[in-house]
């Protein structure tokens, strides 16, 4: 099979999925892997000479792919398409291996062509055609799929991205005998929710409510970094981490009872933070963007629809969670547990895709 994947670099939610699916498929002979961003030229993103190699690198990349296809018997192709104005660029791979008679799996990760019907997306869908497998996300995304581009429902296999998520461990739980400590973690902006997030905090401090707030990830704009450097401060209580990664994204996320993830971003899917933190047994509250509640009300906790007093709800919720004793060891272990059963379930779908894929591919001998 060939899989046409954005590798490595610049680092996002879906080229981290991408390298988790290449580990899959590591496993298994007959694997052509085209890279299909400049990930050499990742230094220049997001700037117009990214753009310029992204389009020279493109047009390589579809010679290249062209000839694989000629002398190979390649039959399978992934593709984890774009979200927007990109799958300008699927349209031409697409056209390109239809030539060929390929078979499709198509990995959804954005709703940007899913929260309104898109020209470009029917465009492409129609070369697809209807014996294409579309992977989505969640529950949401089939249900836009199917009502925005009446692609059939047999057709769709809904992965989530937990299936690329370690097992959790019971270890990670430590007695608690702190303070309550909140938490938030991301490419730090508006769209993502910081300024609810500190609403949040100036609403549970004058609530009286004994708290610390950790916030992680680096600024998108000069305007967030002022935003938080004001409720800095105004607020003893909030400290900013900087940007985390590897060990320390884990620590973060283990020192954390509740989890915030107020996201307003458009485009929103399934944001891989909230696994991070539902890994280590945190409570999740955030908004309903995407497949975000149907993640976050897996795991047992709070999503709540954008509007005015969004701030408000979430620190009701919170008041709530310590009352009913959920930010104790015992509620924490049972999250932890929710979190490895339904990874089972993931991964066994997971498990399922691949060998289809591969069963499509018949390499001639």
């Amino acid at each position: 099979m060939i899989a046409l994947l954005d590798r490595a670099k610049p680092i996002h939610g879906m080229s981290n999925i991408n390298e988790s699916i290449l580990k899959e498929l590591g496993r298994f002979k007959h694997v052509y892997v085209l890279n299909t961003v400049p990930s050499y030229a990742a230094s220049l993103f997001p700037g117009k000479l990214w753009v310029l190699m992204k389009i020279f690198h493109t047009i390589v990349a579809y010679f290249r792919l062209l000839i694989t296809l000629i002398f190979s018997k390649h039959k399978t192709i992934y593709r984890p398409i774009n979200g927007g104005s990109g799958q300008i660029f699927d349209v031409v791979f697409f056209a390109i291996c239809k030539a060929f008679n390929s078979h499709f799996y198509i990995h959804h990760h954005s709703f940007n062509y899913l929260n309104n019907k898109s020209r470009l997306f029917t465009i492409l869908n129609s070369l697809l055609g209807d014996k294409t497998v579309h992977v989505a996300l969640g529950a949401k995304m089939k249900e836009k799929l199917i009502e925005l581009y009446a692609i059939p429902e047999n057709n769709i296999v809904v992965l989530s991205n937990l299936a690329f998520f370690p097992k959790s461990v019971e270890s990670s739980v430590t007695k608690s005998n702190r303070k309550l400590v909140i938490g938030h973690l991301a490419n730090l902006s508006i769209d993502k929710g910081l300024d609810i997030f500190i609403d949040v905090c100036k609403a549970l401090k004058e609530a009286g409510v004994d708290f610390h707030a950790r916030v992680a990830g680096p600024f998108s704009t000069e305007a967030e970094k002022i935003l938080l450097d004001r409720a800095l401060n105004d607020l003893k209580e909030i400290e900013y981490v900087g940007s985390v990664y590897g060990h320390e994204k884990q620590k973060f996320f283990q020192s954390l009872d509740c989890f915030v993830f107020p996201s307003k971003y458009q485009n929103e899917a399934e944001p891989l933070v909230l696994y991070e933190a539902a890994q280590f047994g945190g409570l999740l509250i955030g908004s309903q963007r995407g497949c975000m509640k149907d993640v976050i009300d897996c795991f047992g906790g709070f999503s709540f629809e954008e509007n005015k007093n969004l701030a408000e709800e979430i620190v009701l919720s919170i008041l709530n969670a310590q009352e009913c004793n959920l930010f104790a060891n015992e509620a924490r272990l049972a999250r932890i547990n929710l979190f490895n059963k339904q990874k089972e379930v993931t991964d066994g779908t997971l498990s399922q895709l691949i060998n289809g894929m591969m069963q499509d591919e018949i390499p001639e001998a």
